[in-house]
């Protein structure tokens, strides 16, 4: 069984001596393997804005009720509106997820998205806190709060620098 399981973990190449060592992911972490990855928080933005986006296009009076708003005829409109635009949201993160934060349309969406977040978050406080929206209200408020802390840590992010002699 010993022997079975060196052979597995180590190969040795006659001529060149060469040894790789084969572990289980959860031992072979770096630095870098647990920091926030840009490409995994992009789907997790995709699915918040794509669950918003569907209830507020499809379902806006339902979805809004949940929250203890009681939509009019003419906000309807709005509030379609406004899912719309989450669902295209979630289709630029999640086609975006695999370009790097230094790039710039990236950094720009990212930026855009901070800002958005920053600008919408005490809306939803206030409606939550006077009364407009019911505790549910508490959601969407810690839902903007997880969004900007994600979109402010790249957006502000400082690049990593390119080791000399690589090309930037």
């Amino acid at each position: 069984m010993v022997q079975k399981v060196k052979t597995l973990l180590f190969y040795t190449f006659e001529k060149r001596q060469i040894k790789n060592i084969v572990t289980p992911h959860k031992f072979n972490q770096t630095k870098n393997s647990r920091k926030m990855k840009l490409s995994t928080l992009s789907i997790i933005w995709a699915l918040i804005h794509i669950m918003f986006g569907i209830g507020l296009l499809f379902f806006p009076v339902q979805f809004m009720s949940q929250f203890g708003v009681t939509l009019a005829v003419n906000v309807t409109l709005s509030s379609k509106t406004l899912g719309s635009v989450f669902i295209a949201l979630a289709l630029i993160y999640y086609w975006n997820r695999n370009i790097p934060a230094s790039d710039s349309a990236q950094h720009n969406i990212l930026l855009g998205s901070f800002i958005f977040h920053l600008i919408e978050m005490p809306v939803v406080v206030t409606a939550t806190l006077n009364g407009t929206m019911n505790a549910m209200g508490w959601v969407p408020v810690f839902t903007h709060v997880f969004l900007l802390a994600t979109f402010g840590y790249f957006a502000f992010r400082k690049a990593s620098p390119v080791p000399s002699g690589l090309p930037a």
